[in-house]
């Protein structure tokens, strides 16, 4: 479910998975404590059932309840409708309790400045699984709450923890009355149009889910959701077993005694992974980062980069860590970068790398600012 906040990112994600998941609508929930709204259907303009400020879906084909909340929660509500809310999860038996929403860019911290295409999480108070939190860190940052300070330098309050989150705060703190887990998914955003920023937050949910969504055209899945007589286009990328077999000899040459590089790349027309290539190689062996860089990397085109790069330790030993590297230009189109910001997850899911990197500087893509940043 997701939580009115800035941006409407997280209703704009369960948009798209209530929309292409075959949901069915069972119901809508109706609370003092929510905000009135009663309209024309959001999915099937034809249907006489109308949305309301909250309407209930389930998706017998994966299990799923999908609670979309189209308006906001009264502030003197807030707890009663909590402590309702959760008592009939609890009451379902659900199993586990997916939040998505999102904060206000404005008040990132310099690490979010840094990554702005990133997705975080944060567990509830109790009840917390370690295996969803393992593999969320591969995908995802955990949120640090404890670092947000008021000026007097004492702990904020939940809300300027979790800014523009709208009811997130509420529903973490009062988590410890759960019988399941909460794992809260978030973006930071602004305020304006954040169909990629949904679109990007609902393929992050399907890869955590192990969901495919198969479309007709082979080789290709996407989501598409009309609004407005426009599209949205959730990608979801094809791995032929080329790809998948150059993949597997990249990960075999973590024992080498030189450096290896892959540039992987998305080829706009079929969504297909493909490798830039030197002299006619994709693995490209014992050439700097920098060259590999001026030769194969346009400033204003992401990519994605894995690296294993021979560092000698303090200690005097080799290390040949592997790292994913995304390069993010800040004066590419938006839309692309999300692209590319949706293909991540899949490429740490597929080579596992030991370090994640994200970088908007063309100039920093150096061995030399790898080996700052890998400081071993």
């Amino acid at each position: 479910m997701p939580t009115v906040s800035i941006g409407n990112v997280g209703q704009l994600a369960l948009d798209l998975l209530i929309a292409n998941l075959e949901c069915e609508q069972i119901g809508s929930i109706f609370h003092r404590g929510l905000v009135p709204l009663f309209g024309k259907n959001a999915f099937n303009k034809s249907s006489n059932r109308p949305s309301t400020a909250l309407d209930v879906f389930v998706c017998e084909k994966h299990r799923l309840l999908l609670i979309q909340f189209r308006t906001a929660v009264v502030k003197r509500h807030k707890q009663e409708f909590t402590s309702n809310l959760f008592n009939w999860v609890n009451d379902l038996g659900i199993e586990r309790l997916i939040v998505l929403s999102s904060l206000d860019a404005i008040e990132r911290h310099d690490r979010a400045i840094s990554q702005p295409h990133q997705i975080y999480f944060k567990q509830g108070a109790t009840k917390s699984d370690s295996s969803i939190a393992n593999e969320l860190r591969k995908r995802a940052i955990e949120y640090d709450d404890t670092s947000k300070t008021n000026t007097s330098g004492y702990p904020s309050e939940a809300d300027d923890r979790y800014p523009g989150s709208g009811l997130l705060p509420e529903l973490l703190s009062n988590s410890d009355s759960l019988t399941c887990s909460l794992t809260a998914l978030f973006p930071y955003c602004l305020e304006g149009d954040n169909r990629p920023q949904g679109a990007m937050l609902a393929s992050f949910v399907l890869e955590f889910l192990q969901i495919e969504l198969k479309s007709e055209e082979p080789g290709r899945f996407s989501i598409e959701l009309e609004m407005d007589s426009e599209t949205i286009t959730l990608n979801i990328f094809n791995v032929d077993d080329q790809v998948a077999e150059t993949f597997k000899k990249f990960k075999k040459l973590q024992k080498i005694t030189s450096s290896a590089s892959l540039v992987v790349t998305i080829d706009n027309e079929t969504n297909d992974l493909r490798f830039d290539e030197i002299d006619g190689e994709a693995i490209i062996r014992d050439k700097p980062l920098e060259e590999i860089a001026e030769e194969l990397i346009a400033e204003y085109l992401p990519k994605h980069v894995l690296r294993i790069p021979h560092v000698k330790t303090r200690d005097d030993r080799s290390a040949y860590p592997l790292c994913l590297i995304w390069y993010c230009p800040q004066s590419t189109q938006t839309e692309l970068n999300m692209k590319y910001a949706s293909l991540r997850p899949k490429l740490i899911e597929m080579v596992n790398p030991q370090k994640l990197y994200q970088v908007s500087n063309h100039e920093e893509l150096t061995d030399e600012w790898l080996a700052e940043e890998l400081d071993m």
